[in-house]
C-alpha cells in the first residue's frame, strides 16, 4: 500500500510537496512509457491491417495530432489521479499513517 510508503517517507523528513512530487514523477514516467508503447502498438496494428485490407487501412487512421492529444489526456489524468490519491495521506501524521495498516 502506498500509504505505508508515504508514512515512512514522512517519518524520515520528507515534506508534503516532496512526497507529492516524487509520486507524480514516478507515476508520470510509468504513464509515458505505457502511453507511447500503446500508441506504437496501435500504429503497428493499423499498418498491419492496412496491408491485408486496403479498405480497412484507409478507414482506420491515427494521425500524429490525435495521438498527441490522446497521450496528453492520458498523462494529464494520471497526474490528477496521483495528486488526488496522495493528497490526504501526505498531510497525515506519519504515526497515524504507519499504524493504519491492516
Amino acid at each position: 500500500d502506498r500509504r505505508f510508503e508515504i508514512g515512512v517517507l514522512k517519518s524520515i523528513g520528507y515534506s508534503r510537496w516532496q512526497l507529492l512530487i516524487s509520486q507524480v514523477v514516478e507515476y508520470t514516467l510509468m504513464s509515458v512509457v505505457a502511453t507511447f508503447s500503446a500508441l506504437l502498438l496501435t500504429w503497428g496494428l493499423l499498418a498491419l491491417a492496412g496491408m491485408f485490407n486496403d479498405v480497412l487501412g484507409s478507414l482506420l487512421l491515427l494521425k500524429p495530432a490525435t495521438a498527441g492529444l490522446i497521450a496528453l489526456i492520458g498523462i494529464g489524468f494520471t497526474v490528477l489521479i496521483v495528486l488526488w490519491a496522495t493528497w490526504k495521506p501526505s498531510n497525515a501524521s506519519p504515526v497515524f499513517v504507519l499504524n493504519d495498516r491492516e
